[in-house]
């Protein structure tokens, strides 16, 4: 719903820049209005069919009427409101348009534990279990993205949302380069094992922000 809320907000600053049309279009549209306008009196007044007339007056009249239609300017702060809001309603549309994976998982989770994004020791499994907690419910309502591989060395997958509903991240299971995997499928899930787990960091930052020293 995010998403697709602020598209619609955008929609509107857009509408309201585009209202701003040049002068010298809006001055040429008129005179051209204007000019079919008189063509159709001229015409009427030379036994010309009806129907010619009315046609001629009628592209005069949608000419004229568009041109003025540009005239008709939105209020200088609603037009500057909508686009101040634009700059930070691309940075939503943005973070909930799908992305590829630029960090690995471990530094997602050194960023949730330390504010740093470096791995960090996952010795403590008192401190790492709300924490791998928390992923897996983000991921299940799809706010956040996990990619993974099916086979080491494979390529990455997406996992999808429904993956996470009976699996999480595995607390013992490690890969050859001791990096995290998640559980094992179950039904209705694949069998697979995901492997190199990646994120996209925008979207961790947005779900887990940096809180304020002290």
């Amino acid at each position: 719903m995010g998403y697709w809320k602020a598209v619609s907000k955008r929609a509107w600053a857009e509408a309201v820049r585009a209202s701003s049309w040049s002068t010298p279009v809006r001055l040429v549209g008129a005179l051209a209005g204007v000019a079919f306008t008189a063509v159709a009196v001229w015409l009427s007044t030379r036994q010309v069919p009806i129907t010619a007339v009315a046609g001629v007056a009628g592209s005069g009249l949608v000419v004229l009427g568009f041109a003025l239609s540009g005239f008709v300017t939105v209020p200088p702060a609603m037009a500057r409101e909508a686009v101040a809001r634009e700059a930070a309603l691309q940075a939503t549309v943005d973070s909930y348009q799908p992305q590829e994976p630029d960090e690995n998982i471990e530094c997602a989770i050194g960023h949730i534990l330390t504010g740093r994004w470096a791995p960090t020791a996952m010795t403590d499994l008192e401190a790492i279990r709300p924490v791998f907690a928390d992923i897996r419910q983000r991921a299940f309502y799809s706010k956040i993205r996990v990619w993974g591989r099916r086979t080491p060395g494979g390529l990455d997958h997406a996992i999808p949302a429904s993956f996470w509903e009976h699996c999480g991240l595995s607390e013992y299971g490690r890969d050859a380069n001791d990096r995290l995997t998640t559980d094992k499928g179950g039904p209705g899930t694949g069998s697979h094992r995901y492997h190199d787990l990646r994120i996209v960091r925008t979207q961790i930052e947005r779900e887990w922000p940096l809180r304020p020293a002290g």
